[in-house]
């Protein structure tokens, strides 16, 4: 989240993010390349 100006949190079951409008495909973009390609 804070890699396009959010912020998030969580613990090992859970998490959240505060994502900016208009960053969202962005955000799951990075979060896709983080997961390896799982989404």
């Amino acid at each position: 989240a804070a890699k396009v100006g959010g912020s998030g949190g969580g613990h090992s079951m859970a998490c959240g993010a505060y994502i900016p409008g208009g960053k969202q495909d962005e955000f799951l973009k990075l979060f896709d390349e983080t997961l390896n390609g799982i989404l």
